[in-house]
């Protein structure tokens, strides 16, 4: 065993490498450029640089697509944004304040990244030695308990199957990821078993490092295609203990959370489908029977936006529709349906939010707690939140990952939205603030809701910053709209 679990670099074997692609070169520099100057202004300033390494990434993450969907079901039909991640950082959470990744990868799995299953991982990186310089894995890196203990009995149980799996059907120049391995076989488990090295693994994942030569050649796509293959009994014995756990717990899979009502929207004449912000799941969209008497268990006023519901239902894998089993309201509101400003700005709100938060899929319990206190305060309020709707479109890009970064700024100086941070030259494109309305940023984005009533704008200044606030978030956002709300909040407080 000891010769697949841990091996190392002298076990590689990879195949004759093919003639040089240099266009891949110009994505390794500009990787290694950003690990030396990973901020905002040096981005800004190469912006055209990241765009053009991206397009050759992307252009040869389409061709690794087709290859491995030839051998790899449910691949065929995922788009770019399945398979590739964003250069931001997520830094809210993280004591390394750098706002870009150093590295572009590429994630290939069924129904797509997000869908739990494992798959194909490849990836470039700058800033570190040329031979770990490029990563090839394959598998599950952080494997859920329950799929844990299942491949742990499936190998306990299996006669040896993974084992030969591994050291006959593997290309060898992969090795398994030992590197958070248990010191012990885990409770309930036998630790005189002849798999027990394989018993105390945590992460079932194959790696390999074949330096950056191999990301030159220029039938890149094909050889990592044909590499990835050899892996795929590994793969489908991972992914058989997923698939078994996920249908080990449909039936009982009952989720009972909070929930934020986003939207409603036609299905047929009999059905609608209405989006919630849960706090337990994320946004979810749920299929709802239309009430055609007055004795409908479910009345259509409960799905009024931003109402605050607690409810239960069954949670099926790869399902995009589920049913409602039980709901109940969470918080009455006292004034937010009949004051006619409260109204206007609930409409606003309910627009707003469905579109910012129609992607969030994790469950951010302080993003839900604060939603759901912040309206609460707005239904209680009798005066003082005109500005109400602005502090929590601010508030919310902290929680989204683009709060926008000003720093220190003692010149004057225009704003770039796209980069999100100022620059002392004009940006060469339309989205960015002159250096009057720049001046008035940092102090604009200290707007919280318990200091918004020191802000005073008139009905222009504040249509404008709505206007700003619309523009920012479709820059952000994939698939934010010009909100039509905004010109009924602009008419109201006029």
């Amino acid at each position: 065993m000891n010769s697949v679990v841990g091996c190392g670099l002298s076990c590689f074997r990879y195949p004759p490498l093919s003639p040089m692609f240099p266009i891949m070169q110009s994505v390794i520099r500009f990787l290694d450029e950003l690990s030396h100057n990973n901020n905002r202004e040096w981005f800004a300033a190469h912006k055209a640089q990241y765009l053009e390494a991206r397009a050759i990434f992307h252009g040869f993450c389409r061709q690794l697509l087709t290859q491995v969907a030839e051998y790899t079901p449910h691949t065929a039909q995922l788009d770019i944004k399945d398979i590739t991640y964003r250069i931001h950082r997520d830094i809210r959470f993280s004591q390394d304040k750098s706002p870009y990744k150093n590295h572009m990868g590429v994630f290939i799995c069924p129904f797509g990244k997000k869908s739990g299953y494992s798959g194909y991982y490849f990836h470039l990186q700058g800033g570190v030695p040329r031979e770990e310089s490029v990563l090839i894995a394959v598998g599950d890196y952080c494997c859920q308990p329950e799929v844990l203990k299942t491949l742990r009995e499936d190998i306990q149980y299996g006669n040896g199957d993974f084992h030969d799996i591994l050291t006959r059907q593997i290309n060898p120049c992969f090795h398994l990821d030992t590197s958070s391995s248990l010191k012990r076989v885990p409770k309930g488990f036998s630790p005189d078993s002849p798999w027990s090295d394989y018993l105390k693994l945590k992460n079932f994942c194959l790696c390999c490092y074949p330096g950056q030569s191999y990301a030159l050649q220029s039938d890149l796509a094909e050889q990592l295609a044909t590499l990835f293959q050899s892996a795929q009994p590994f793969l489908e014995y991972i992914n058989r203990a997923i698939d078994y756990t996920h249908n080990k717990r449909l039936p009982s899979m009952l989720i009972k959370s909070k929930a934020l009502v986003l939207g409603k929207r036609k299905y047929n004449d009999s059905h609608d489908i209405v989006t919630l912000y849960t706090q337990e799941a994320g946004t979810v969209s749920f299929l709802v029977t239309i009430p055609k008497t007055r004795k409908a268990s479910t009345k259509s006023i409960v799905f009024q936006p931003l109402n605050q519901l607690c409810i239960e239902w069954d949670n099926k894998e790869n399902h995009h529709l589920f049913r409602i089993r039980n709901i109940q309201c969470a918080y009455l509101y006292s004034s937010m349906h009949n004051h006619p400003y409260k109204i206007t700005i609930k409409a606003f709100l309910g627009e707003f939010l469905y579109f910012a938060l129609r992607h969030e899929q994790s469950n951010d319990t302080q993003l839900f707690s604060y939603l759901c206190s912040s309206l609460q305060w707005l239904d209680a309020a009798q005066h003082s939140f005109s500005n109400f709707h602005i502090a929590l479109a601010i508030q919310l890009t902290a929680f989204l990952g683009i709060f926008p970064h000003t720093g220190s700024q003692e010149r004057p100086a225009y704003f770039d939205m796209i980069n999100s941070c100022f620059s002392l030259s004009q940006p060469h494109h339309s989205h960015f603030l002159s250096t009057q309305e720049a001046e008035y940023l940092p102090q604009l984005l200290r707007m919280r809701i318990v200091n918004m009533h020191l802000f005073h704008f008139n009905a222009s200044q504040r249509s404008r910053i709505l206007t700003l606030i619309n523009t920012y978030y479709q820059l952000h956002i994939e698939g934010f709209p010009k909100l039509q709300s905004i010109q009924i909040l602009h008419d109201i407080f006029a």
